[in-house]
């Protein structure tokens, strides 16, 4: 019975860490793509975790208002998350040179598709910044009414 055990952990473990492809000159095996991905959630879960300790503890204690708090806690959870996003990848092995170029294009042609949530996402942002409307503001808008959040 003991042999069946060890028999079967040595096959996981071969399973686990055969390499199943090559990316740029690093072999990839499952065990490494689960890490890899394990590393992507927790990077995610940190940089929501810190987002929100911005928004609702240091900012607050450092007498900032409230709309100002929403853009500087967006602002630095999208810059953290994309840096640690791309340092995950640069640990895989992926080349960020080729992968710049590529996202180029990628984003000429996304920009175009995306063209309306682009320019949303962009006017939210300038609004935010310049601090025309605020979290919190009540506003009516095409018969609409509510509070901005």
């Amino acid at each position: 019975m003991n042999v069946k055990k060890q028999l079967l952990s040595i096959i996981t473990y071969h399973w686990f860490t055969e390499p199943m492809f090559n990316i740029g000159d690093k072999s990839l095996s499952l065990l490494d793509i689960l890490i890899k991905i394990g590393w992507l959630l927790l990077v995610i879960g940190l940089t929501r975790a810190f987002k929100t300790f911005l928004k609702r503890r240091l900012l607050v204690r450092l007498g900032i208002d409230e709309s100002n708090r929403e853009v500087i806690s967006i602002m630095i959870g999208y810059g953290l998350g994309s840096f640690t996003f791309l340092l995950v990848l640069q640990t895989i092995g992926l080349n960020l040179a080729s992968f710049a170029v590529i996202a180029g294009g990628l984003g000429v042609g996304i920009g175009f598709g995306l063209q309306e949530v682009t320019k949303n996402f962009v006017s939210g942002m300038i609004l935010l910044v310049e601090g025309t409307l605020k979290s919190g503001d009540y506003i009516e808008f095409d018969g609409l009414i509510g509070y901005i959040k």
